[in-house]
């Protein structure tokens, strides 16, 4: 059955294994700057596998949900999620190495959440090891200064976006929601835009956008 694990105040360590099996596991730290600890454990949940907290130490576990979708987001509202820094060492800021994601098995792995999360930034290369698909949701925007590899990039964010490194991305989707805010995303080689986690296309609300394949070809496999 399913596993809920909740601290309201104070730190989750998983220091042995949690196991749903077919269903789902949500493991929450509350708390302002609270830490989840994954040591050298399995978190398994094939329904899907959730993590809440603003703090994430990862690297010593690993997080499967193989067919489904693992969710990490932070806990106080409007926290920023740092992309490459696995440091762990800034307030108001969820922190995830590009070797913590590759602990994670699943279909979609998914960051923030488009209610609560604050913007996102790619300050270190990230190429998730055992992902189909990446989603990166906020109510703020997503920005970089290193890139993004994988196969299903998706960009739901309500400010402009703009992600113009030299990405490696297959398939592309983006909802950008304020009135006249930008996407912007370039790709180092071919790049389609498809269907990503339940968004089609690229759509923004009457903002441009501009779509750049530095080698390779574009197709406009879905609306944009």
């Amino acid at each position: 059955g399913a596993i809920a694990l909740v601290a309201t105040t104070g730190n989750v360590t998983i220091g042995a294994l949690v196991n749903a099996g077919t269903s789902t596991v949500a493991i929450t730290a509350a708390a302002d700057n609270a830490l989840i600890t994954s040591t050298a454990v399995a978190i398994t949940g094939t329904g899907g596998v959730s993590l809440t907290a603003d703090d994430m130490a990862l690297t010593g576990g690993t997080i499967t949900a193989t067919g489904a979708v693992v969710t990490l987001k932070s806990a106080t509202t409007d926290d920023t999620v740092d992309l490459g820094d696995g440091l762990d060492n800034s307030a108001g800021v969820l922190e995830l190495s590009d070797a913590e994601l590759d602990t994670i098995t699943a279909t979609t792995l998914r960051i923030g959440d488009v209610t609560t999360q604050g913007n996102i930034v790619v300050s270190v290369a990230i190429s998730p090891a055992n992902i189909t698909n990446l989603s990166l949701l906020t109510t703020g925007n997503v920005s970089q200064s290193a890139t993004i590899a994988v196969a299903g990039l998706k960009i739901d964010a309500d400010a402009s976006t703009t992600l113009t490194q030299a990405n490696a991305i297959t398939t592309l989707a983006a909802l950008i929601g304020d009135s006249s805010a930008t996407f912007s995303f370039t790709d180092a080689a071919g790049l389609a835009t498809g269907a990503v986690d339940g968004t089609t296309g690229v759509t923004t609300n009457a903002g441009a956008i501009a779509l750049v394949a530095t080698t390779g070809n574009v197709t406009i496999g879905a609306l944009v």
